[in-house]
């Protein structure tokens, strides 16, 4: 989209463009600071010097989510600094890659916005910066957080991020479905072992000829997580996260159940079936599935991509007689050798402080912020949405059934050991997502099935030989 007003510039473009981009930028001055030279990484902010510079902020997402930062957030940061100057930046392609190069070149962003799942190695590559003196200047309240959050962004003492939002597991539900099928609507007390009751009814063949299932999500090691999570197990041995432990009784447990309760009978369509029918989302779109699992990121899509959906969303399902759920998240970064680190810390502050989180939900709604102050507030159930990209929630009824389940997660998650687990990330999410994908998908498969066992011990064997390598 075009640049808004005081924002000096919006990009979108490949990663090889990014490089050229920023290292351009170098050239001339952009990603240096103003006046005076920038100081040493790790040290705080300069004590009573005037806040001034230049500073680059990159993003990942959705890019409507643009005009969040270009029409909102810089604007209103340069006004209150006037003498600082923001250049925004979405770089297309794999981000990850594009922060490495960039860093790599030494023309880095100064303010990234980054995956909780990399950030053991962002800050192992020496890329983030340690924003402690900063969080003791600003007076920034650590306690607003959720617990969940810090472990992924705390190394040797330091911090080295800003959390933004949670985006946890939940249950969407096809009101239709649930009661056409005469049967209760789930809510927070709803199990996997009702559902398993349930699903003899929700699952048939609908009026259209196509099988009705009761439930889809999709065949990763995440859908096994919440379930290993509830038995009290775990998926790494260690805190230094070095050995994960898929092959283990957990994790054989959660498969079983899940196999023998709902894909064996016919319940929960097989990884073959997902496929020809398009995937999760689109079988939950077209009333094919009374239950879909997915992130909170789903909600607003949802309620645009299928207007015509009668659904509602829940809290993860109770396995057992525990309730736990899973949750991912974005966080806000200094980039450890930029010229104007103050401009670019105060900058994460202004967006993740004040007004900026409420900002955030309520023209997006993708997940909840970060901040508990956020989410009790009363403006956490007015969501407006954004014109032309995001729907509104009319009321606070529309809100209580898309929404409220969010809310009912947090505050039983305010103290660790909480219904949100997160021991599951690490900096090797990405590859541990890439050895299991297949390997679980094989457990459930109507083709050749592969003992969970098997598959499993496979699974870790691969990870913790490249843990061991890489490490």
């Amino acid at each position: 989209m075009d640049s808004a007003a005081g924002v000096v510039g919006s990009q979108s473009m490949t990663r090889r463009g990014f490089g050229q981009h920023t290292a351009a930028f170098a050239a001339t001055g952009l990603l240096a600071a103003c006046a005076g030279p920038g100081r040493q990484a790790g040290t705080g902010p300069a004590a009573g010097a005037k806040l001034q510079g230049k500073i680059l902020l990159s993003v990942w997402g959705a890019l409507y989510e643009d005009e969040l930062y270009t029409a909102s957030y810089i604007p209103e940061f340069q006004k209150q600094f006037p003498d600082v100057q923001v250049e925004f930046l979405r770089p297309a392609g794999n981000y990850r890659e594009a922060l490495e190069t960039s860093h790599a070149g030494g023309v880095a962003p100064d303010v990234m916005r980054q995956s909780a799942t990399d950030a053991g190695h962002y800050v192992k590559s020496g890329m983030d910066r340690p924003l402690d003196e900063y969080i003791k200047t600003e007076k920034f309240n650590r306690e607003d957080f959720y617990p969940h959050h810090w472990p992924h962004l705390q190394y040797n003492g330091k911090t080295y991020g800003i959390p933004q939002d949670t985006n946890q597991q939940g249950a969407y539900i096809n009101r239709r479905l649930f009661q056409e099928a005469g049967l209760k609507l789930p809510d927070e007390n709803y199990t996997y072992e009702q559902l398993a009751r349930d699903a003899r009814v929700l699952s048939k063949v609908n009026a259209t000829g196509n099988r009705q299932y009761a439930l889809t999500a999709g065949y990763g090691i995440g859908l096994l997580y919440p379930l290993v999570f509830a038995q009290g197990g775990k998926v790494w041995k260690d805190a230094e996260k070095k050995e994960i432990l898929l092959a283990s009784d957990p994790f054989f447990k959660a498969t079983e159940f899940l196999k023998r309760s709902l894909v064996d009978p016919g319940y929960m369509p097989t990884p073959e079936i997902l496929a020809e029918r398009g995937g999760t989302v689109k079988m939950f779109y077209n009333g094919e599935a009374a239950v879909l699992i997915d992130g909170t990121h789903r909600a607003p899509f949802t309620l645009k991509e299928a207007p015509d959906l009668d659904w509602m969303a829940v809290p993860y399902f109770t396995y057992g007689s525990t309730k736990k759920t899973t949750a991912g998240f974005p966080y806000w970064s200094v980039w450890s050798q930029s010229k104007a680190p103050d401009a670019a810390a105060k900058m994460i502050f202004h967006m993740q402080g004040g007004e900026g989180p409420i900002k955030y939900w309520q023209q997006l709604w993708v997940a909840a912020p970060a901040n508990k102050s956020a989410v009790k507030s009363a403006a956490f159930k007015k969501v407006p949405g954004m014109a032309g990209h995001i729907p509104s929630l009319k009321d606070e009824a529309e809100w209580q059934a898309k929404c409220a389940w969010q809310m009912w997660t947090l505050d039983r998650s305010e103290k660790a050991g909480g219904v949100i687990e997160t021991e599951n990330i690490s900096q090797w999410s990405p590859m541990i997502g890439t050895e299991t994908g297949a390997r679980v998908a094989k457990i459930f498969a109507a083709t050749d099935p592969v003992r969970a066992k098997d598959a499993l011990e496979d699974a870790t064997r691969a990870i913790n030989g490249y843990i061991k390598q890489h490490g």
